[in-house]
C-alpha cells in the first residue's frame, strides 16, 4: 500500500497565528484605557476557552470573543467608535490573505510523486474552505477533512471512514496537542514542524514517556528526507 501523508493546514502550510498576534496588539491598543495588555490577554484567553463549545474555533469565534471581552472589561462603557474598531478588526482578520510558508508548494509537489497526500484541518468550515481554495494547494490532496476538534477519536473516525491503514499513515503538523499526540496515541507515525509561536489554548507539554515517539524537523522542506528514512510494513 502506498504510504499516506496527512498534513495539518494552519501554521503548517501557511501563516495563521501571526495574523491573530497582529490583531491582538491592535485590540489591546483600543482597550488600553480599561486594562493592561497582560490583563486583556488573560481575559481574552479565558473568554475564548469558555466560548469554544459555543462557537467552535476560527476567526469568527475569535472576533466574537474579542467583542465580548471588551464589553466585560469595560463594564459596558465602550464607545460606539471602539465597538466599530473591534468589529473592523474581526472582519479584517476574516479576510486576510493566505501566505504560504517557504518551500510548501515545492515540497508537496515532490512528495505527491511517491506518496498519497491528505489534509486534516481544524476550524470553521467556511473559513477553512476559503483558505484552502486561496492557497492553491487543493489539488495536491486526495482527501480533505475539516473537523471541529482534533482528538484521537477524530482521527480514528476519519481513518475508518477513508479506509486507511494505520501502519502506512503519517501525520505532519505544528501542533503537539492537535496533530502529534492524538495520532501517536492511535499508533500512527508523526512529524512535528514547530512554529515560532503557539496559541495559548493549543499549548501542551509532551509526556516524558512519549519523548522520542515522533520526529521533529525545522521546516517543511525537511519533510521529504525524513519521510524517506521511515520504514513501512510490506
Amino acid at each position: 500500500m502506498k504510504p499516506l501523508l496527512a498534513f495539518d493546514a494552519d501554521d503548517t502550510l501557511w501563516h495563521d497565528e501571526s495574523h491573530y498576534i497582529q490583531v491582538k496588539e491592535r485590540y489591546y491598543d483600543i482597550l488600553n484605557s480599561f486594562a493592561s495588555k497582560e490583563k486583556l490577554s488573560e481575559q481574552l484567553n479565558d473568554m475564548e476557552r469558555n466560548n469554544i463549545h459555543i462557537y467552535g474555533y476560527g476567526r469568527k469565534s475569535f472576533s466574537l470573543s474579542m467583542l465580548e471581552t471588551a464589553l466585560v472589561i469595560s463594564q459596558g462603557a465602550l464607545t460606539h467608535a471602539q465597538v466599530q474598531d473591534i468589529y473592523d478588526l474581526g472582519k479584517e482578520l476574516c479576510q486576510v490573505s493566505v501566505d504560504l510558508f517557504p518551500d510548501v508548494m515545492e515540497t508537496l509537489h515532490d512528495l505527491s510523486r511517491d506518496y498519497t497526500l491528505a489534509l486534516i484541518t481544524k476550524g470553521d468550515l467556511f473559513d477553512q474552505q476559503r483558505k484552502i481554495e486561496a492557497s492553491g494547494l487543493k489539488d495536491f490532496f486526495s482527501s480533505i477533512d475539516i473537523v471541529t476538534e482534533k482528538h484521537a477519536q477524530t482521527y480514528a473516525d476519519i481513518i475508518e471512514e477513508r479506509g486507511w491503514q494505520l501502519p502506512h499513515l503519517v501525520m505532519i503538523g505544528n501542533s503537539l496537542k492537535s496533530d502529534i499526540l492524538p495520532t501517536i496515541q492511535l499508533g500512527m507515525q508523526a512529524i512535528h514542524i514547530p512554529f515560532e509561536s503557539t496559541w495559548e489554548l493549543d499549548y501542551c507539554e509532551v509526556p516524558e514517556n512519549w519523548q522520542g515517539h515522533f520526529h521533529t524537523v525545522e521546516s517543511i522542506a525537511q519533510v521529504p528526507e525524513m519521510v524517506r528514512r521511515m520504514t513501512w510494513p510490506q
